[in-house]
Formats: C-alpha cells, sequence, structure tokens
C-alpha cells in the first residue's frame, strides 16, 4: 500500500518536472525575448526624455518658459471638445472661487502681449 503511494508520489513528480522543462523551454525561447525587448524600449524611452530635456534646455536659451511651453504641449493634445471642456471647467471653479479676470489676463493686455511677441519675432 505504501509503495503504491510512493510509485504514484513518483509518477506525479515525474509529470511535474517534465511540465516544469516544458514551461521553462518556452520561457526561455520567448519569455527571454520579452524581457530583451522591453530593456530596449526603456533605454529607448530614457534617449528620447533626454533628448526633450535638451530641446526644453534649448528653448529656455531663447527666453521661453518651459513651465509654459509644458502646459501648451498638453492643451495641444487635446481635441476642441475637450479642450472647451477643460476651459468651462476651470471658469466654473474661477468663478465659485470668486476668482475676477485678472489685469495680466485681461483681453487687452494679453493682445498687447501678443503684440509684443510678433514685433520681437519680426
Amino acid at each position: 500500500k505504501d509503495e503504491s503511494k510512493l510509485q504514484k508520489l513518483k509518477d506525479k513528480n515525474e509529470v511535474t518536472k517534465k511540465l516544469y522543462e516544458e514551461i521553462e523551454t518556452k520561457f526561455r525561447a520567448k519569455g527571454i525575448k520579452s524581457f530583451e525587448k522591453i530593456e530596449k524600449l526603456e533605454a529607448d524611452k530614457k534617449a528620447i526624455a533626454d533628448d526633450i530635456k535638451e530641446v526644453f534646455a534649448e528653448a529656455k536659451g531663447f527666453g521661453y518658459d518651459p513651465k509654459i511651453m509644458r502646459e501648451i504641449l498638453k492643451i495641444r493634445k487635446l481635441d476642441d471638445s475637450e479642450l472647451y471642456e477643460k476651459e468651462s471647467m476651470i471658469e466654473i471653479y474661477k468663478t465659485a472661487l470668486g476668482m475676477e479676470e485678472t489685469e495680466i489676463a485681461s483681453e487687452e493686455n494679453l493682445t498687447n502681449s501678443a503684440e509684443i511677441v510678433e514685433d520681437s519675432a519680426a
């Protein structure tokens, strides 16, 4: 009786061992490649991030504010309806907080600022 249990355990262990070996073989063949691909993509991502930092540094050298540039880039990613929704929500929050349009952000000052930027670019 004990011998039959022992034999069943041995048989079960053999099956488990074979399954383990099959899984290990498949993993080595395909899994390693996946890890290598991910590592390469991570390296590419870091290189791209470094390139982006360099472009922001160049732009800062030309007098641009990287913080504002990042905000503009976020806005440019939005479609018209998303942009409208975002701007509407900002206005709702500002109104709820009792925030008035500041002198800096007034329509007239924005127009004057745009003219200054156009003149300096010419």
